[in-house]
């Protein structure tokens, strides 16, 4: 199954590129279908567009946004990891339930506007997140300058279940 958004680009709260760094090499994540050996500090952002949500049944993305994806069985990440894989993780069980802040990572190709090849990433979402209409990528590239990316640019993204 694959879950199809479209959106712009925008900016996220910076904790990923100043406080939250992802660890690697790590063993685990080497088991992930094209995982790469280091990722760039900080994530991708891009708003969801009010008509950019999927339709897929047994989601209900315009009630909820990317939240409906936090632990679903439905769609489940390539990989899951605890919360305290990540040092200066700011979410965690006391303050987002008992799976608070843990890490779900699913495989993607982002589309951007102008740039012939779709671009290999992965979507990470820390279950509690706030972000409802947000979503947040990893790659090992920087997206933003490598391709000249700005605010705004349109953007289409194409996540992969687990299973996939």
């Amino acid at each position: 199954m694959q879950l199809d958004f479209s959106g712009k680009v925008c900016d996220g709260a910076g904790l990923f590129s100043k406080q939250i760094i992802i660890p690697s090499p790590v063993e685990d994540l080497k088991s992930v279908k094209d995982w790469p050996s280091e990722l760039v500090r900080g994530t991708f952002n891009l708003q969801v567009e009010k008509g950019g949500w999927p339709d897929v049944q047994g989601f209900d993305f315009k009630a909820s946004g990317v939240q409906c994806l936090d632990r679903s069985q439905a769609f489940p990440p390539a990989l899951y990891l605890d919360h305290t894989f990540v040092p200066n993780n700011t979410l965690h069980p006391g303050n987002k339930g008992k799976f608070g802040g843990d890490l779900q990572f699913w495989r993607a190709k982002l589309s951007i506007d102008g740039v012939a090849v779709p671009i290999l990433c992965y979507v990470l979402r820390r279950v509690g997140s706030g972000y409802r209409d947000k979503i947040e990528l990893v790659s090992d590239i920087h997206i933003r300058s490598e391709f000249q990316v700005e605010n705004g640019s349109r953007v289409n993204l194409t996540v992969y279940d687990g299973r996939s």
